[in-house]
């Protein structure tokens, strides 16, 4: 389902930023379960956009799961001091981009406005990779 990377295209926690992305959808793919279940990953970015933490929330089969995540790790990161932004992807091994995605888009970029965090991107990886902002008409987010 995904290409093959290996753990050398890992950029390295505090040290290694995600300035693109492809940077960050690497990232994402390699994080992915092996299994194809419905997930939700994050990846937590200083204000370098260097990796602070990943995170796999397992079982958000609800397309609007992705809210109630971004939520509780936006509010988590407001309270960080070295949490700057986020990126986020939707594992729907069946499934692809929904139409609903694009209030989802708006509804999380808003809760993560809110704590004073930047989503940078929303992956939804299903039978394709689809990025929501790129269809809610939202300006790309990354230096490149």
């Amino acid at each position: 389902m995904f290409p093959s990377l290996s753990f050398n295209d890992f950029p390295r926690a505090h040290i290694d930023p995600i300035e693109t992305r492809l940077d960050a959808l690497r990232l994402i793919l390699m994080v992915v379960s092996s299994e194809s279940s419905p997930e939700t990953l994050v990846v937590a970015l200083d204000d370098q956009r260097c990796g602070v933490s990943i995170a796999c929330v397992s079982g958000t089969t609800d397309p609007d799961a992705v809210i109630g995540v971004i939520d509780a790790f936006a509010e988590s990161a407001r309270l960080s001091l070295n949490v700057a932004s986020l990126v986020v992807a939707s594992v729907r091994p069946d499934g692809e981009f929904e139409v609903e995605d694009l209030a989802r888009w708006h509804e999380a970029d808003q809760s993560c406005w809110e704590s004073d965090i930047e989503l940078i991107e929303w992956f939804v990886v299903g039978t394709s990779i689809s990025c929501p902002r790129e269809f809610s008409g939202v300006p790309a987010r990354w230096a490149s």
